[in-house]
């Protein structure tokens, strides 16, 4: 939940929007929005969920769908970094889905290991790499380079391995 979904149930329950951090913790969320109902007459009972009215959670759903269908394809730095077992990679897809292929490159440019490669729905999606080849052996330790190409985008980013 995000500043604009905190608007939506600030109007909702008919407040002025205003993006605030009720509960202190830094960021406007949940939280926030619990606060903010049980201001105007909501009792959340505490709960880290605040139940939302069905013309409310339209609004919300439609609002993501929107976000998601704008969003350009991303890939995420992989966590942890450096690693020593294994490591995730995360991409997000817009809407409509795409083509996806990961692959993990040596530093030398060769290629390591293909992680995904095929269609993937709109979304966020996530990999786990274990530090070993397509043919099943251990990498050695030291950088590789994981590039993500989907529907005419392409990036890459570093790993580090540790043993």
């Amino acid at each position: 939940m995000g500043v604009a979904d905190f608007g939506l149930v600030s109007q909702h329950y008919l407040t002025d929007y205003w993006p605030a951090d009720l509960d202190c913790s830094g960021v406007v969320g949940l939280g926030d929005a619990g606060i903010l109902a049980a201001h105007y007459g909501h009792d959340c009972s505490g709960a880290r969920t605040l139940p939302v009215a069905q013309e409310l959670l339209a609004q919300l759903v439609q609002k993501t769908r929107v976000q998601l269908d704008r969003e350009s394809l991303s890939f995420r730095p992989n966590v942890p970094n450096p690693f020593r077992l294994s490591t995730e990679i995360s991409y997000t897809v817009p809407l409509e889905g795409s083509e996806v292929r990961v692959r993990v490159f040596d530093s030398s440019g060769r290629l390591v290991r293909t992680l995904v490669r095929g269609w993937a729905e709109g979304g966020v999606h996530a990999i786990v790499w274990d530090g070993r080849s397509d043919d099943g052996l251990r990498v050695p330790s030291g950088t590789y380079f994981c590039r993500m190409e989907a529907g005419g985008f392409q990036s890459e980013q570093k790993l580090t391995l540790l043993k």
